[in-house]
C-alpha cells in the first residue's frame, strides 16, 4: 500500500506543477529542474518510510509512465527541453538499480541526494551563469556547473559521513573529497540524461568501497 501512497503523491505533485506551469506560463526548464530536485530529495529519505524492495517497484512503477509521457508529450513541465535527453526515463530506472543493489540506508540516500542536489543544481547553475565551456566524449559542460556539482556533492559527503560518527575528520573529507570529484569527471562525460542512470550507482559503489576500507 506504501508504494500506491507514495505513487499517487508524486504523480499529484507533477500535476500541480504542470497546472502552475500552464497557468502562469513558468519556465519549463526551472520547473523541469524543481522536479528533479524536489522528487529526488523525497526519494532519498523514503528508505525511512518503505523498504528497498518497495523502492524498486516505485521505480518500475514510473518507468512506463515517464515513457508514456514523454512520447505522448503529457507532463510538459517535466519533458520539455531544447537539448535531446532520457533522463527523466533513466532517473526512475536509477533508483531501481540503486535499491536492489546498494539496500543500505545512508549509501542510497548519499547516491540519491548527488542525483538529486549536485546534478539538479549544476544544472540550473551552468545554464544561467555559464562563461566557459568544455567537453569530454562530446559532452558539453559548463566549468562553473561542474564546480557546483563538485562542491554540493562533496558538502554531501561530508554530512553523511558525520552521520555514520566516523571520529576521524581528515578521512571523512578524503572520502567525501575523492568521490566528489570521480563522479564530477564522470557526469563531465555524460551527455543524454545519462547521469540520471549512472551517477546514482556509482555514487552508492564509491561511498560503500571507501566505508568498507576505513572500518
Amino acid at each position: 500500500m506504501k508504494v500506491i501512497y507514495v505513487s499517487l503523491f508524486f504523480l499529484f505533485l507533477f500535476s500541480c506543477v504542470e497546472i502552475l506551469v500552464k497557468k502562469f506560463k513558468l519556465n519549463k526548464e526551472l520547473s523541469r529542474k524543481f522536479i528533479h530536485i524536489s522528487v529526488g530529495i523525497l526519494i532519498a529519505f523514503l528508505p525511512f518510510y518503505m523498504s528497498f524492495y518497495s523502492l524498486a517497484i516505485l521505480g518500475v512503477i514510473f518507468i512506463p509512465v515517464m515513457f508514456l509521457s514523454k512520447n505522448k508529450n503529457i507532463l510538459t513541465s517535466i519533458h520539455h527541453v531544447s537539448r535531446k535527453t532520457y533522463g527523466e526515463i533513466y532517473f526512475p530506472l536509477s533508483i531501481v538499480i540503486t535499491a536492489l543493489f546498494f539496500p543500505i540506508r545512508y549509501v542510497f540516500i548519499y547516491a540519491i541526494l548527488i542525483m538529486a542536489i549536485s546534478d539538479g543544481f549544476a544544472s540550473v547553475v551552468g545554464q544561467k551563469y555559464a562563461r566557459k565551456t568544455y567537453s569530454i566524449l562530446k559532452s558539453q559542460k559548463s566549468y562553473v556547473g561542474s564546480f557546483t556539482f563538485f562542491a554540493l556533492s562533496l558538502i554531501i559527503g561530508i554530512f553523511v559521513l558525520y552521520s555514520l560518527n566516523i571520529e576521524n575528520t581528515a578521512i571523512s573529507f578524503l572520502i567525501s573529497f575523492i568521490c566528489a570529484a570521480i563522479l564530477t569527471i564522470v557526469e563531465g562525460a555524460l551527455s543524454y540524461g545519462l547521469d540520471n542512470l549512472l551517477i546514482p550507482p556509482l555514487a552508492a559503489l564509491l561511498l560503500e568501497i571507501a566505508v568498507k576500507t576505513i572500518k
